[in-house]
C-alpha cells in the first residue's frame, strides 16, 4: 500500500502532537506469588498522538460510557479489547495519561495501514 507509510508515520510524529503514555495490561493469567493468586499485570511504554474521538468513533463507546470524557489514542503498537473467550479472561487495556488512568471501550480497525487507535473513556484521576 504506497503511501500509508506516510500516515502511520504520522501517529508517532511530535509535530503532530504525539507523547508518550502507559498502557497497563492484564492478560488474564495469574500466577501464585507470596501465598496467593495474583494477576499478571505488564505497563508498557507506548507513544502516540492523542486526539479527541470524531462523532462516528464516540458512536462506538456503550451508550452508558458517553456522559464521560472520551479521547482516541493512535500507537504503531497494538491495544487489548476485552474477551471472554478461551482458557482465560481478558481484560481491556488501561491507559495511564494525563494524571488519569483512561479504559479502552472499543478499537478503530486501522491495522492494514501500520497504526492502531484505541477509543478510552476517563474512569480516575492517579494517586
Amino acid at each position: 500500500m504506497a503511501g500509508f507509510e506516510d500516515l502511520a508515520a504520522i501517529v508517532e510524529d511530535p509535530d503532530m502532537g504525539a507523547q508518550a503514555y502507559t498502557v497497563i495490561r492484564n492478560d488474564g493469567n495469574s500466577e501464585w506469588f507470596e501465598g496467593k493468586w495474583q494477576a499478571s499485570i505488564r505497563r508498557l511504554p507506548f507513544f502516540g498522538v492523542i486526539f479527541p474521538p470524531s462523532q462516528a468513533q464516540t458512536l462506538l463507546v456503550p451508550e452508558g460510557e458517553r456522559v464521560k470524557v472520551v479521547m482516541t489514542f493512535y500507537s504503531r503498537q497494538p491495544f487489548a479489547l476485552a474477551s471472554m473467550g478461551g482458557s482465560s479472561e481478558h481484560k481491556s487495556d488501561t491507559i495511564e495519561w494525563d494524571g488519569y488512568l483512561w479504559n479502552v471501550r472499543n478499537l478503530d480497525p486501522y491495522t492494514h495501514y501500520g497504526f492502531n487507535a484505541a477509543i478510552a473513556t476517563r474512569e480516575r484521576e492517579l494517586s
